[in-house]
């Protein structure tokens, strides 16, 4: 990330720490416990406007902290690795069976096509940029996306970045200044310690 780019992650962060301090009042005032599902719950349940952004169902308040309304992952966690708040949004309990392992868009390709279309005008609608929430149209993209699958512990074997970070991280406990040059440190590694030769072929 660069400067500009850690800077709006900031901000991001500081308005979504100021959402979860009303959350928790409003929470508090609603004789509801104040866990972290219930929380998320509330924030994904006013950013898609209260309503399942997969069936067009209306959730009102008084079910949305029951069994049945569920957090889902949009892009299935075995695929994406991604447990952000961009990955996530609520589904009725009795549609969120149908898409524990698939996307929307696979979801609806190979089971109902011609509601795919109906779908996406939805979710453009449910995920619209507002003051509240500013980048929803950046949840609205992963939404609609047809292609979003890898192989994690092969992406993580190629990628020639994520050990040195992963190194920077570990140093930085006991040195004070640890530097990152280029370089392509994961495949020297993965030779090194003859990796590849203990994980499948493919891989």
């Amino acid at each position: 990330l660069n400067k500009f780019q850690r800077y709006l992650y900031k901000l991001d962060q500081n308005r979504r720490a100021n959402l979860r301090l009303h959350y928790i009042k409003l929470l508090g005032d609603q004789k509801e416990n104040i866990t972290p599902l219930n929380i998320t719950k509330y924030e994904l349940w006013e950013e898609c406007k209260q309503t399942c952004p997969y069936t067009g169902a209306h959730i009102p308040l008084e079910e949305l902290f029951t069994a049945s309304v569920k957090v889902v992952y949009i892009h299935p966690w075995q695929y994406s690795l991604n447990d952000s708040h961009w990955n996530k949004t609520l589904c009725v309990q009795s549609f969120s069976k149908y898409i524990s392992d698939a996307s929307p868009y696979e979801y609806f390709k190979n089971h109902d096509p011609d509601q795919w279309e109906h779908v996406v005008k939805r979710a453009a609608r449910l995920f619209s940029n507002t003051k509240i929430f500013p980048s929803s149209f950046r949840k609205f993209k992963r939404f609609v996306k047809k292609h979003n699958h890898r192989d994690p512990q092969k992406h993580q074997l190629e990628d020639t970045n994520i050990l040195s970070r992963y190194l920077k991280n570990y140093l930085s406990l006991g040195i004070k200044k640890v530097g990152v040059g280029p370089g392509h440190t994961t495949r020297i590694m993965i030779e090194k310690w003859r990796l590849d030769k203990i994980f499948k072929p493919e891989v």
